[in-house]
């Protein structure tokens, strides 16, 4: 049988550049790798347009899709930032209760497993917190899939020519939950900082109490990589 061409849009990480140079191949496929390094794009053009065969994909908004009944996509799992303006009182998760925390999107996959995790092991659960969603750095960013959260949930959209890494320097909100580090901590911004002074010590207490894996100790987000229903994905799910 003749091999299946496939479009997979990816980011070029080091952990699929294997796949990208050749090195790594699929049963019975040739896969075209289309680097995209922008996370937002790569997600939209598939859960809006569904423009590639396979793609990395937002965990949440596969999960968001396949809720409302009209997301034709197989997932395979082939597995954050926390940052913080210094002069906010916050110095462990639970003082997050009450504060302004800014999240790309709601649905966005390092957003929702961070949602859990102060919640499972911080009780800080997503109605004790003020949430405002808009772009990191620029103020073009919407849901990829709709939403209807429920009423106990305060999240509001930011005011257009606004963005979270603005907002947080200018003090608007108190924190960011982001899978992309914002600029202001790049710069090395004085206003900002981490949540926990030594995320590595953290990680490792979260992983020998609950033997789950962060899947964001490297600064990715969680991703799984969605295809239309071709009939390969299991070897699609082998090179993952």
């Amino acid at each position: 049988m003749a091999a299946l061409t496939l479009d997979l849009g990816c980011g070029d990480y080091d952990i699929v550049r294997p796949l990208k140079d050749g090195l790594v191949r699929a049963e019975g496929m040739e896969i075209n790798f289309i680097t995209i390094n922008r996370p937002p794009e790569v997600h939209w053009r598939m859960g809006v347009h569904h423009e590639f065969d396979a793609v990395e994909m937002s965990f949440g908004s596969f999960i968001a899709g396949k809720a409302r009944g009209d997301f034709p996509f197989v997932g395979i799992p082939a597995f954050v930032y926390r940052k913080f303006r210094h002069s906010c009182a916050c110095d462990k998760p639970e003082d997050l209760k009450g504060k302004r925390v800014g999240v790309p999107e709601w649905q966005m996959t390092a957003t929702v497993w961070l949602r859990g995790f102060i919640q499972d092991d911080y009780d800080v659960r997503p109605r004790d917190i003020n949430w405002f969603a808009g772009g990191l750095e620029s103020s073009e960013r919407k849901e990829k899939v709709p939403l209807t959260l429920p009423p106990e949930i305060k999240i509001e959209n930011i005011s257009a020519g606004k963005n979270l890494s603005d907002m947080l320097i200018a003090g608007e909100v108190d924190a960011l939950l982001t899978a992309q580090v914002p600029a202001p901590f790049v710069k090395c911004a004085p206003q900002v900082r981490r949540l926990f002074a030594d995320p590595r010590a953290a990680e490792a207490d979260h992983f020998r109490h609950r033997h789950i894996s962060d899947h964001a100790g490297a600064g990715r987000s969680r991703r799984i990589l969605s295809a239309p229903s071709l009939g390969r994905p299991k070897s699609l799910q082998s090179i993952a």
